[in-house]
């Protein structure tokens, strides 16, 4: 018989919600994730998406062994500004059993029902702006940073429970440049800034105004992406937090801003793929010696993700997304330790320039949603 419980809030419960994926994954040796201490801190009350919304998180037993793990929770942002009453779950795990999975999504449904939303959507680990959906194509490649790998049997334990698909998404790879691609882009380039002589400036990460840059990165963002779907707005804290945390670790030139006529336009922010260092510590703990594992590995690492890219509706058409796009390559390219970029997510239904510039699809995933009935 399965037994699903309301473990929010219980730290000895979290913690063998954390520990659940390491045993469903023992043998997949693609499969990364964040250490368990930052994913336990993150799933308490104290974590930074818990103390602003809504959150309830359920744990799948039978017999007194975890067999799944479900979140739900409300993104208070996302709703307030697409007035809509959406609830997510997220942070799913599972045996391939269906009765598993409609035992824990029914829980989470309930509790969304419960705090009057009409529709559920995920997975999203907590939010659109984390780790979202799941990936169908591209298991044999580990995760890039804040990208989610998981089971292939997933999305249909979701339509079994009457979820339906809502939105497919993609991962774009590049390697390093033909030299004729990259001749043909630099000519494409060159010829954005030769119409636009002496109106362009591209400036990159300055630790002395990292808060005025982190506050122009999300003025950039919230216009350039509040139309697409899934845009949750980014606030200045939040990425002031993370500029403060990635600075160390990235080249300046890893975050650009290109102004037009003196007004910022257009952002990158590109980082490295922290994810094949927290590979390298196999059971997920920093403590004894996981963390020395990571520390070693992260030296190693060879592959950057492109994680944010706006460019503003005024500005698209002058080609700066080509610029944005060609200087965060030619510092991968160039970098020493770097050899492949991933950019991630990108909506299957956006043409991309990225195909442009020698990239191909390398992950596909599936988002899916379902209404909420109010009966159940």
């Amino acid at each position: 018989m399965i037994t699903v419980r309301d473990i929010t809030g219980q730290a000895s419960q979290i913690r063998r919600f954390v520990d659940f994926p390491y045993r469903l994954y023992r043998d997949v040796p693609q499969w990364t994730t964040w250490p368990r201490l930052l994913r336990r801190r993150d799933l308490s009350p104290r974590g930074d998406f818990p103390k602003h919304n809504p959150v309830r998180l359920f744990l799948g037993e039978r017999d007194g062994e975890v067999v799944g793990t479900v979140s739900a929770q409300i993104d208070s942002r996302y709703n307030e500004h697409h007035r809509r009453k959406t609830g997510l779950v997220g942070f799913f795990e599972c045996v391939n059993e269906p009765s598993v999975a409609e035992a824990l999504l029914a829980q989470a449904e309930r509790f969304l029902r419960d705090q009057g939303m009409e529709e559920v959507v995920g997975p999203a680990s907590f939010s659109f702006n984390e780790e979202l959906g799941f990936l169908v194509e591209g298991h044999d490649d580990p995760p890039a940073v804040m990208m989610p790998y998981t089971m292939d049997y997933y999305p249909e334990l979701f339509r079994q429970c009457g979820y339906a698909d809502a939105r497919n998404l993609q991962a774009y790879a590049l390697g390093h440049m033909p030299a004729a691609t990259a001749k043909k882009i630099n000519r494409l380039c060159q010829k954005v800034h030769k119409s636009l002589e002496g109106q362009l400036v591209t400036r990159v990460l300055n630790p002395r105004t990292l808060r005025a840059d982190a506050q122009t990165l999300c003025e950039i963002y919230n216009e350039a992406w509040q139309d697409n779907w899934g845009f949750v707005p980014l606030d200045v804290d939040s990425i002031h937090k993370a500029l403060k945390l990635i600075r160390w670790t990235v080249p300046r030139e890893a975050m650009a801003i290109i102004e037009l006529r003196g007004k910022p336009v257009g952002m990158t922010l590109i980082v490295p793929d922290i994810f094949e260092a927290t590979r390298a510590m196999r059971d997920g703990r920093l403590l004894p010696w996981g963390w020395l594992k990571a520390w070693r590995a992260f030296r190693r690492i060879h592959r950057v993700r492109l994680i944010l890219l706006g460019v503003l509706p005024e500005a698209r058409s002058a080609g700066i997304s080509l610029l944005l796009y060609n200087h965060g390559f030619q510092f991968g390219w160039t970098h020493p330790r770097y050899d492949i970029s991933e950019c991630g997510w990108v909506d299957e239904g956006n043409h991309t320039e990225l195909a442009r510039i020698g990239g191909h699809v390398a992950k596909r995933y599936v988002v899916l949603s379902k209404p909420l009935s109010e009966s159940g």
